[in-house]
């Protein structure tokens, strides 16, 4: 990357910095009497993401309240789970006031929630249901259309989780197609050349 390139990246980030900055804010810096402090998030994207699954399932299927008021949560880690939801926060709030202040959030979106639970639970349902049917099965056209039914398996995110679940593994990601062929392959093929080694088919 060439320094020019460098440049200009810098300069687009510092442009963007200082749109967001309210007109006080830019007076205050060019007097001098504030300066710039970077300040790197301690907390990753995905750690946040994940507490935010679990503070929801909690929400729906638990005590809320109780798992947030565990030590893991502190109230950096509180502040940066409520910027990522698009909370608003004061940086001196204690963390009962943080906890308040998502739980209100929480039960403002609380139909969403339910309804988001409501369809995971279907989805368990509807990939075991594929799971056990290939795992039985002893024809490979039927698995495969099994397999290809856009009700039963939605896309290819619950292929791979259908996979997972059988012990089909694949050095990188595959397309759609060749991961069905894998599927019925270790599975239901591996299953009948076991059963005509053995004479039984």
């Amino acid at each position: 990357m060439s320094a020019k390139t460098d440049y200009l990246k810098i300069n687009r980030l510092l442009n963007e910095f200082i749109e967001s900055l309210s007109d006080e804010d830019v007076k205050s810096l060019l007097i001098g009497s504030s300066f710039l402090k970077i300040h790197k998030n301690k907390f990753s994207k995905e750690m946040i993401l994940k507490s935010i699954q679990d503070i929801r399932y909690e929400f729906v299927h638990g005590d809320v309240e109780k798992v947030l008021n565990t030590s893991e949560y502190t109230n950096d880690y509180l502040m940066a789970i409520m910027e990522e939801l698009g909370i608003s926060y004061r940086k001196k709030d204690t963390k009962k006031e943080l906890i308040n202040s998502l739980s209100s959030y929480l039960v403002a979106s609380k139909k969403e929630l339910l309804k988001q639970s409501s369809d995971n639970v279907d989805q368990e349902k509807r990939i075991e249901k594929v799971v056990e049917s290939i795992r039985e099965s002893l024809n490979v056209n039927e698995s495969i259309d099994i397999l290809n039914d856009k009700k039963l398996v939605k896309n290819k995110r619950e292929l791979l989780e259908i996979a997972k679940l059988l012990h089909v593994y694949f050095p990188k990601e595959p397309s759609y197609d060749r991961a069905v062929n894998a599927i019925v392959d270790n599975v239901v093929g591996a299953k009948i050349r076991s059963l005509k080694i053995r004479n039984e088919l």
